[in-house]
């Protein structure tokens, strides 16, 4: 896990940092991949392969991985690590040609502080960094958390960032985990962490001390967090545990002015959400509703194909015949993968617990569908968004500006770390995907934390159902009065980057 607010915060959707995070300078021999990466234009042939340095290890690891296979590690070296990055990201980069030949890997002496400058410098039109998705995990816990298993406390917040004064609030609480047995609900504001002052603190012994109890690392560790709960302070003993996390939440139908309209909380696009999704849609086309509601506050992203069946599922096939959900435009240095498609059939990825693969999916055949949005929809949401867009659907958006990232990537394991650089950029079946900045609401609405999520009086649900009845943004009084009071959309998710991520298929 994550042990510093600056590698936290950096990987979330709110970009920002307590502290600077900087690369310890080595003096270890400059390397091949030194010398290829820095002549620009040198074909893509000369440079050696990635594969060459693969695996190569200063610690190989020995028995089997989560999933049960050998780990494929072989005595290396440092430099063999540091030479796999260099030219692995020259292959693959989207962007390999804009960074500075002066990150050399002779004046570095570990891989995160290596990988973390192999990336560009440069800004958006808005002035936000380009490349602000570029992260690393350890491969065991990427490979739970693939698989919608993660270890902590069963807590999603949000937050302002992790410069002191923060706000953070419980966003929402994982179904059987130890938070919700001990009665933390959505809208605790988080004071302390074993006696620290979470919300002023600035010392640096105690932003660390902070973060572990953020991040736990092992299973059992015990943390006290301080929260105040319906106005009054609580303090509660946390254990860490392995959480399962359920995609898909609070699936219902609601009825409104005579329609009926589904509503189902969707957090996350990774591999037991296909079957999730496949069920809900499943449920809602047999109750027959008329309109859609997808909350996608906090879903920062995952697999592209999951999108792209979602799109599938709620357009259906005459919508979609024939179409490209999103095509995948890479660096002159690498062919364009095959396009992303309108899947009708799963593609398998629950494995045993899920849908087989070639699973015919149900569809509900909508030509509009209200998005429930935040700073942390990203990534395969708005590709979701996009793709839908794309092909005529009139996508409502009821939140706030999404996070802006028309990216992906395949994850790559080396030596016990994963890591995550931008490969494609991502357009629609129109070819846009200009997003760097976002999708602006077409209602603009404040966060509720009153209400549960799926409430009818809730905040943004309650504008969503109001406009797909009457075409108006107005809500009805109490949930204007509700949001008026609340923390606007400067309240970002911070969680783990797999909140932030568009993923093609991963290497096993």
């Amino acid at each position: 896990m994550i042990r510093s607010l600056c590698s936290l915060l950096l990987s979330s959707a709110a970009a920002l940092a307590l502290t600077a995070c900087g690369g310890d300078e080595a003096s270890s021999p400059a390397s091949l991949a030194d010398t290829a990466m820095s002549a620009r234009s040198a074909a893509a042939s000369s440079l050696p392969p990635s594969v060459a340095v693969m695996d190569k290890c200063v610690a190989p690891r020995t028995g089997t991985d989560p999933g049960g296979y050998p780990y494929p590690d072989r005595q290396g070296t440092l430099d063999d690590e540091l030479s796999f990055l260099r030219l692995w990201t020259d292959e693959t980069y989207l962007w390999y040609s804009e960074i500075p030949a002066s990150v050399r890997q002779e004046n570095f002496k570990d891989t995160a502080s290596y990988f973390a400058a192999l990336k560009t410098p440069l800004l958006t039109p808005a002035g936000k960094p380009k490349d602000r998705y570029h992260f690393t995990y350890p491969s065991d816990q990427w490979d739970h958390m693939s698989n919608g298993v993660e270890l902590g406390y069963g807590i999603t917040w949000v937050g302002n960032g992790g410069g002191a004064p923060r706000t953070w609030r419980v966003a929402q609480v994982q179904p059987g985990s130890m938070a919700e047995a001990l009665g933390v609900a959505r809208g605790d504001l988080l004071l302390a962490i074993d006696g620290i002052d979470f919300i002023r603190s600035n010392d640096a012994a105690e932003v660390a001390h902070i973060n572990a109890g953020l991040t736990p690392l092992t299973e059992g560790e015990q943390h006290v967090l301080r929260i105040q709960h319906l106005g009054f302070p609580r303090e509660l003993k946390l254990a860490a545990a392995p959480v399962r996390l359920e995609p898909v939440q609070d699936v219902s139908v609601l009825e409104q002015g005579g329609r009926r309209i589904g509503y189902m909380a969707f957090h996350r696009f990774d591999n037991p959400s296909e079957k999730a999704l496949a069920d809900a849609i499943a449920h809602l086309k047999e109750r027959r509703v008329t309109d859609l509601v997808l909350d996608m506050r906090y879903n920062g992203g995952g697999l592209v194909q999951v999108a792209g069946e979602l799109a599938y599922m709620i357009a259906g096939p005459d919508a979609t015949a024939g179409k490209v959900f999103e095509r995948l435009l890479a660096s002159d240095r690498r062919e364009e993968p095959d396009p992303i498609l309108f899947d009708s059939k799963a593609h398998g990825f629950g494995g045993a617990q899920g849908l087989p693969r070639g699973t015919a999916l149900p569809t509900l055949g909508l030509r509009r569908v209200a998005v429930l949005t935040s700073p942390g929809t990203c990534s395969a949401s708005e590709a979701l968004i996009n793709g839908l867009r794309g092909v005529g659907i009139e996508v409502v958006l009821v939140g706030s500006t999404t996070c802006g990232k028309p990216h992906a990537f395949n994850p790559m394991p080396n030596c016990g770390t994963t890591y995550f650089s931008i490969q494609f950029h991502g357009v629609n079946h129109e070819g846009k995907g200009d997003f760097d900045d976002g999708f602006a609401p077409t209602c603009r609405v404040n966060e509720d934390f009153l209400k549960p999520l799926g409430h009818a009086e809730e905040s943004k649900l309650a504008v969503a159902l109001r406009y797909l009845d009457t075409g108006s943004c107005s809500a009805p009084g109490s949930a204007a009065r509700s949001a008026a009071r609340l923390p606007d959309e400067s309240l970002r998710p911070m969680r783990s980057p797999v909140s932030e991520i568009s993923v093609v298929t991963p290497r096993r």
